[in-house]
């Protein structure tokens, strides 16, 4: 974790020297945007289920309010994973590989 929170500096850097580390850090930021996704598939699936067993379907309105806060986590885990960890593990993958 606190390789990957280091790691966020090189999202705004111009020169990288690759190597094993970078190496390492392109797919420890790959395999978290596959993390993020599955954890908000999962949020949405639960919260699914929660608005499904608990909202009367005859409101209409209240379903599709309490709809539109479900799909928050799913936006969330989007703009997170394609605006940070994807640039990343793209710019880590296609540095200058020199060890």
């Amino acid at each position: 974790m606190f390789k990957s929170l280091t790691g966020l500096k090189y999202l705004f850097t111009e020169e990288m020297v690759g190597g094993s580390q970078a190496q390492y850090l392109g797919k420890l930021y790959s395999s978290q945007v596959k993390f993020l996704y599955g954890g908000a598939l999962i949020g949405l699936i639960i919260g699914s289920i929660a608005i499904l067993g608990n909202v009367d379907t005859y409101e209409n309105f209240v379903f599709q309010r309490a709809s539109a806060v479900n799909l928050i986590v799913l936006f969330y885990a989007a703009v997170l994973s394609e605006g940070v960890f994807r640039p990343l593990s793209i710019k880590l993958k296609t540095c200058d590989i020199k060890e």
